[in-house]
């Protein structure tokens, strides 16, 4: 039976999770998993060739050179382009709005005094 894996820090797996759980109807018989990194780090032959595996950019690039035989999405996060944003606004002044656009419009104040 093959799974959906996914494995990577805390944003990538709620997000991930999430819209999992949200279309959940439309995966009937696939059996979907959070795993560590560091457990498949630790037995890379327990992925079998039927898993879809969903991980980080990072982490990804290390699941290649062990041959880990999972077909294989990174999905890169950019926490870091986030951070720097935080921290220009930051000099402007203590309150900052971050607007998503993405499906459904979300907006939210962050009071960084």
């Amino acid at each position: 039976m093959p799974r959906l894996i996914v494995t990577g820090f805390a944003p990538l797996d709620s997000l991930v999770l999430k819209e999992l759980k949200e279309r959940e109807k439309n995966f009937d018989g696939l059996t979907i998993e959070k795993l560590e990194g560091q457990e498949i780090l630790r037995n890379p032959d327990s992925i079998s060739n039927d898993d879809v595996l969903i991980c980080g950019q990072t982490i990804y690039k290390v699941f290649i050179k062990l041959n880990v035989s999972a077909r294989m999405v990174p999905v890169r996060v950019q926490i870091n382009d986030f951070i720097h944003a935080l921290t220009i606004a930051k000099e402007i002044g203590n309150e900052v709005n971050v607007i998503n656009y993405n499906k459904d419009f979300f907006c939210t104040v962050i009071n960084m005094s």
